[in-house]
């Protein structure tokens, strides 16, 4: 969010707007839009503040940032005027915002997607991003498997949809679990100063959100698009999409993510669609309190046109979906998927993981009668393992401002990543009765542990759980802040 208060102490929006005599433009060789004495504006102090410069860039440079480690003087990320923001100078199609968050990936310590080389030898040291040989331009389309970006070993292509890549704005949408970890680990690490500022008030809003995008597969798992004769099974069309079997819907279930428990939307990743203009598909979720924990009652439903559908394909884009009103999930778990009219929707099918590369498939189909079977099911169903390419986005909204720990900021777990112990660290913790519950990616509980804090750090260990994602709840005073973290052994 943006400070509301400046290094004085003195009230502020977080915006700065100086009058400039350079009528030439800003350098990144020089980085003299940093400094008053060149035109620019000194930085605010660098070890509380990420200072973010919109300016004339000169060239054709749509921005720069510094990474961590740096000097203090020209520490922050700078972007051009015409590529900033989604208003006014932004011009496309740089348009959407995401040279700045591109930037702070940077300022982050990510690197660019194909490791700045063009011979598949560089990597940008995250593991669930494939090895391409070269930047992507423009807005290839999937899979990119020939191109100056192209993948060096992944079938599925290069990831030309993340934010490290070089794509027009309008094809980037993600970042990897790794991705995120690496920004994780220099926001509580190399930048943890950031954390520790007062000058913020990021909970004004009335509202607090911790979000993320749940699925069953990761970023190392291919995606394909199967027809009933490449998993050995007699008819036509796609095991995940229309076939000759009027298959009418298919969904994922999932675990309720304690404590993520209410689903916003959906990218659901659609691998081929063909019909009339005007027809449109639904995107349900149901609870899982159907005959044998199958589908049953249906909790949302939104409408997509198929013509959106197709737009996305050919840019090579997920679907995004955001239902009207947040979906509250119970700890029984949930489905998210699509139902369609087959005599609307002429061919349509959803990308599925390769048979075999999920453990345990999730993957339901609908019959036209209405009745649900899992994927797994080789007698009623396509006998296959894969996961379909449906991620929710699960938020926490129910914790208002009032309900925050006080001085939530000051609150550091660390090391974060960690191989399994942390150390929870807050003066506002002190002599409080604190409740400290942790949860694994799949919602289950794995530490409950209520104590009295007698000085201000304590740590709990996790080193028995495996690799992964963690939330941490902490409640003291009948007031919750949550925390994520990363365990690698």
């Amino acid at each position: 969010c943006l400070a509301n208060k400046d290094p004085n102490g003195i009230a502020t929006t977080g915006i700065t707007r100086t009058a400039t005599n350079n009528t030439s433009g800003f350098s990144n060789q020089s980085n003299n839009v940093k400094a008053d004495t060149s035109g620019g504006i000194n930085a605010w102090s660098t070890s509380k503040y990420l200072n973010l410069w919109v300016c004339d860039l000169q060239g054709l440079l749509l921005g720069y940032a510094q990474f961590p480690g740096g000097p203090s003087a020209t520490d922050g990320v700078v972007i051009d005027y015409a590529s900033f923001g989604t208003i006014g100078t932004a011009t496309y199609p740089f348009n959407l915002g995401r040279t700045a968050t591109h930037e702070v990936g940077h300022y982050l310590n990510l690197y660019h997607i194909w490791g700045d080389e063009p011979a598949c030898v560089g990597d940008d040291l995250v593991g669930d991003t494939p090895v391409q040989m070269d930047k992507n331009t423009g807005c290839p389309t999937f899979p990119e498997t020939s191109g100056a970006g192209a993948s060096c070993t992944d079938p599925n292509g290069s990831m030309f949809q993340d934010y490290m890549d070089y794509t027009d704005d309008r094809c980037m949408f993600m970042f990897t679990n790794g991705q995120k970890s690496r920004m994780i680990a220099a926001l509580t690490g190399t930048r943890a100063s950031l954390l520790t500022n007062t000058d913020f008030n990021c909970s004004t809003t009335g509202q607090v959100l911790s979000c993320d995008t749940i699925a069953n597969y990761t970023g190392n798992n291919q995606l394909t698009v199967y027809r009933t004769t490449d998993v050995s099974q007699p008819g036509t069309g796609f095991i995940a999409g229309t076939n000759s079997y009027d298959d009418i819907g298919f969904a994922e279930k999932f675990s309720a993510l304690q404590p993520l428990q209410n689903i916003y939307g959906a990218l659901i990743g659609f691998g081929y669609a063909y019909g009339f203009s005007n027809a449109t598909l639904n995107v349900k979720v149901w609870k899982a309190n159907g005959a044998g924990g199958n589908p049953g009652t249906v909790v949302a439903t939104q409408s997509v046109a198929l013509s959106q559908i197709i737009t996305d394909i050919n840019a090579g884009n997920y679907t995004s979906i955001s239902f009207a009103n947040p979906v509250a999930i119970s700890s029984g778990g949930y489905y998210i998927g699509i139902e369609f009219d087959n005599s609307i929707v002429d061919s349509i099918a959803l990308y599925t993981t390769i048979n075999g590369q999920v453990t345990t498939g999730k993957a339901y189909e609908e019959l036209s009668n209405g009745i649900w079977n899992p994927f797994t099911d080789a007698t009623n169903s396509w006998g296959v393992n894969v996961a379909l390419a449906i991620a929710p986005l699960a938020c926490i909204n129910t914790i208002g401002v009032n309900d925050l720990i006080e001085g939530a900021n000051d609150i550091q777990i660390f090391p974060n990543p960690s191989n399994g112990t942390f150390t929870v660290a807050s003066k506002q913790l002190e002599n409080k009765k604190i409740e400290v519950k942790v949860y694994n990616s799949m919602g289950a509980l794995v530490l409950d542990n209520s104590r009295e804090i007698g000085s201000e750090n304590f740590s709990f260990d996790l080193s028995q759980q495996a690799n992964g994602l963690y939330l941490v709840e902490m409640i003291a005073n009948n007031k919750t802040i949550i925390k994520k973290i990363s365990v690698i052994h």
